[in-house]
């Protein structure tokens, strides 16, 4: 009986995975009984438990006083129509090559009893947490590389008993607009009729790429012949004479306000007007100017007025829409009576701060924005004069305030366009000399 049963459950190892200690003594018992042919003739099948899968039981997951011990495997049970025979059990086979699995367990609680081991997977602990991403790597702005600074000469008469102190204030500006707008580095010389073209060659030496001046026409007549850079001069170029290409002219002259003061009166609409000329030579030169320039507007001749003429004033105005005062301050004295009621035009000869013009009626003069424009943007961005100075000493200083921007222009682009100044609109004509153009404002009320 014992070799019969021992063939049923051929190992006591295989019988403890499926049975307890005290049920395996009542097996053996029972068997002892009903060898004879209850269990082979009741028919009644011998079940073997299927092996157990292979779940890894963690140590740590077990309850208190838990344990967990290795199973063996259990060989499947023998078919019910072979006879239970030593020679009918299948031969053991080598198992499968597979990956090595996890050891079976089974788990033994705090009263000594074994339960079954779980045909659930228990879940794999949780993944390491990634690595914290890198930072994201921001752009660090690079400054741009810094301009060279464009180097400019001023050529001016400092020293001069008669222009001296003109000079002095362009300077003023030159210097004013050079720490406001940068860009450039300034040597100023001082220069005589007898030096101005040697100084011309040492800034140019020295390096200049552009230069300002000179002031008068007789010292720019001395450098004409060795320009070499982009040179604006301060004053107007003489026409008649061949010019180099890199010689401009930018000039407060008020030829240059008389031409400005017929363009807008033609806008205007006026058609006939009268021109009262004085007796001084700056008088005649406004008078020519505007004359020339209302004749190619209009193709005929302004009619004129002379101080001191045997005809009547009044009875000359009647005839006209308008009235052109070109004529210095001495000489207003008893014109304003037979001027009465008609709009009367001044270049900036007349606009003055000791000139009392009311006395005249509905006056109009066109002058610079830095003087009758204040409201100008461009005019607001650069420092007055303190204290204040006549008017004919500010406009040397709004003139130096251009220069400069222009040369540094000249330096290194071509002119082309406008440019918004405080001395006027300037726009570079076809004889390289920059026309400013100046807006017309009243002076006294009408």
């Amino acid at each position: 009986m014992q070799r019969w049963a021992s063939r049923i459950i051929p190992s006591r190892h295989r019988a403890e995975a499926l049975l307890p200690a005290p049920s395996l003594a009542w097996l053996r018992w029972g068997i002892g009984l009903v060898a004879g042919g209850v269990i082979g003739g009741a028919g009644l099948p011998v079940q073997a438990a299927t092996p157990a899968a292979n779940y890894i039981i963690e140590q740590n997951a077990l309850p208190l006083g838990w344990t967990a011990k290795r199973l063996s495997p259990v060989r499947p049970a023998v078919p019910r129509s072979a006879p239970i025979t030593a020679q009918t059990l299948p031969p053991a086979s080598p198992a499968p090559t597979k990956p090595a699995a996890a050891p079976v367990v089974a788990l033994t609680t705090p009263l000594g009893r074994e339960v079954a081991p779980s045909t659930s997977p228990i879940a794999a602990p949780p993944p390491p947490p990634s690595p914290p991403a890198a930072p994201l790597a921001i752009p660090v702005a690079v400054p741009p590389t810094a301009k060279p600074l464009v180097r400019i000469a001023v050529l001016l008469p400092l020293q001069s008993p008669s222009l001296g102190e003109a000079a002095k204030v362009v300077k003023q500006g030159i210097e004013a607009a050079s720490r406001l707008e940068g860009g450039a580095t300034l040597t100023v010389y001082d220069v005589e009729d007898s030096t101005v073209r040697q100084r011309y060659g040492e800034a140019l030496a020295a390096g200049a790429q552009s230069v300002i001046g000179p002031l008068t026409r007789p010292h720019i007549a001395a450098i004409t012949p060795v320009v070499k850079v982009p040179t604006l001069v301060l004053n107007t170029l003489d026409t008649q004479q061949t010019t180099p290409a890199q010689l401009y002219s930018l000039s407060a002259a008020v030829e240059g306000d008389a031409v400005q003061l017929a363009r807008r009166m033609r806008e205007s609409g006026r058609r006939t007007p009268l021109v009262v000329v004085g007796k001084g030579g700056l008088d005649t030169r406004i008078a020519s100017a505007f004359g020339s320039e209302w004749r190619s507007l209009t193709g005929r001749p302004p009619r004129e007025w002379t101080l001191g003429s045997p005809a009547s004033l009044s009875k000359e105005a009647e005839q006209a829409d308008a009235v052109v005062l070109a004529v210095e301050a001495s000489g207003l004295a008893g014109l304003a009576a037979s001027l009465v009621n008609k709009p009367i035009y001044a270049t900036s000869q007349l606009n003055d701060r000791s000139l009392p013009l009311k006395g005249l009626g509905d006056t109009r003069v066109v002058d610079m924005p830095w003087l009758v424009a204040p409201e100008r943007a461009v005019v607001q961005r650069y420092p007055r004069l303190n204290p204040p100075l006549p008017y004919s000493s500010e406009r040397l200083y709004a003139l130096g305030i251009d220069a400069f921007r222009q040369a540094l222009l000249l330096a290194t682009t071509p002119p082309s366009g406008k440019m918004e100044g405080v001395s006027g609109t300037l726009t570079l004509g076809r004889d390289r000399q920059f026309v400013r153009e100046l807006p017309l404002v009243p002076v006294s009320p009408p």
